[in-house]
């Protein structure tokens, strides 16, 4: 785990790695409340999905097809 903070102090993300490859990347906004998990696929390092959080609960979330494109499922998906 990689912990990263803002000027003021606060939590701004935390990064997660296994076998030296990265897996997620989960990033707080200023309230120290979760804003979005982002997965990457640990052979390509391409982005897999995104999880939008607003209250702390899963608003929507954006799973990638290819570079740049993605379809919105609102709540939460399976890993």
């Amino acid at each position: 785990k990689t912990y990263r903070y803002r000027d003021n102090g606060k939590l701004r993300s935390v990064h997660y790695m296994e076998d030296g490859r990265n897996v997620k990347t989960e990033s707080y906004n200023r309230k120290e409340q979760l804003d979005e998990v982002r997965y990457i696929d640990k052979k390509s390092e391409t982005t897999t999905k995104v999880e939008i959080y607003e209250n702390g609960e899963v608003k929507k979330t954006r799973v990638y097809t290819s570079f740049n494109n993605y379809y919105t499922v609102p709540g939460a998906t399976k890993p």
